[in-house]
């Protein structure tokens, strides 16, 4: 009995030194909870920014490959707004020679460089003036069964499954339909309240500004950029084309181009979903093909192109119809003996 009194007083005392048994100790009557900032404001929201159908960013909402929202988690967030990052991106965008009320379009990838994509729109639209057009393209290369983006998207599924999944792709609808492989800059510009985008199914670009309408209203849904696009009207008014972190791999403007080449390129058949879901339908058009675009630029006068460096990228300014007519030069040079 004695040693396991002995046992339990032992205990008692580690427990009394571990701090088991110790007292609450009562709230600081004196201490005062610091008052909030007066001086602190809350930054007003972005009053140019339509309301997406639903938050791009939430893991948990229901997706649709090729739906009228976002994919989730299709895009990074974009860091807070910074007045000083849209100061520097003006400075940046005047020193390159983007005209003011001039036309331009815009290839941009802002991944890494720790730019907010309001920040990146509203500094173009301040260089370009109140009578000058932004336009992006909002290409839609899900919306068919023989791209690289769908074939990716099918990989691994079985016959039936593709079958199914096919079956359930929605129309392109240029009010609605998210471009998530064309980045965060090309989506913020087309839900910007106030831009348009045209209609084809494959191959749409969006456009804020004064001309965005007249550019842009018209887009033959069997001609993604030739002459009955609007990068034939890009061309006619004098666009400017900025690569902004990107390279000439990504210059769509090289499209039309193609269309110019001699001797004129052979066609195939493109497919997409129209009016309703799972409603695919074809159509013919010339074979695009963008594997030399970066060849091709790298040939370009170095006086045609204006080159400076964000976050360790280039960014360049061109003129379209200069570097469109070089590009077809090249391209009627050696591509017919490609094929």
């Amino acid at each position: 009995m004695t040693d396991e009194r002995t046992q339990l007083a032992d205990l008692f005392d580690r427990a009394r030194l571990a701090g088991f048994f110790r007292r609450a100790q009562p709230a600081n009557p004196f201490r005062r909870t610091p008052p909030a900032n007066p001086f602190r404001r809350t930054p007003p929201a972005d009053p140019f920014r339509r309301t997406p159908p639903a938050d791009p960013f939430d893991p948990t909402r229901p997706t649709s490959p090729f739906g009228h929202t976002h994919p989730a988690g299709s895009f990074d967030r974009a860091p807070l707004a910074s007045p000083a990052n849209r100061r520097q991106l003006v400075r940046l965008f005047r020193k390159l020679g983007v005209v003011r009320d001039g036309i331009l379009m815009v290839h941009a990838s802002l991944g890494g460089a720790g730019l907010r994509d309001t920040d990146v729109r509203d500094a173009l639209l301040d260089v370009l003036g109140p009578d000058g057009t932004l336009v992006v393209p909002t290409f839609t290369p899900e919306n068919s069964f023989t791209s690289r983006a769908y074939k990716a998207l099918t990989d691994g599924m079985s016959e039936e499954q593709e079958k199914e999944f096919r079956a359930s792709v929605a129309p392109f609808d240029p009010g609605m339909t998210a471009c998530p492989t064309m980045g965060v800059l090309a989506e913020c510009v087309w839900t910007t309240r106030g831009a348009v985008r045209s209609g084809h199914p494959h191959t749409s670009l969006a456009g804020l500004g004064r001309r965005a309408e007249e550019l842009l209203a018209e887009h033959d849904p069997h001609c993604h950029l030739g002459e009955r696009s609007p990068l034939a009207k890009l061309y006619e008014a004098g666009a400017q084309v900025l690569l902004f972190r990107v390279g000439f791999e990504a210059c769509s403007a090289f499209h039309l181009a193609e269309y110019r080449m001699l001797p004129t390129p052979p066609q195939r058949a493109y497919h997409c979903v129209v009016d309703e879901k799972g409603n695919w339908t074809s159509y013919q058009d010339i074979e695009l093909y963008d594997g030399d675009f970066e060849a091709i630029g790298a040939l370009l006068p170095r006086d045609l192109v204006t080159e400076r460096e964000m976050a360790g990228k280039a960014v360049l300014l061109f003129g379209m119809r200069e570097a469109v007519d070089r590009a077809g030069d090249q391209m009627s040079g050696y591509r017919h003996g490609l094929t």
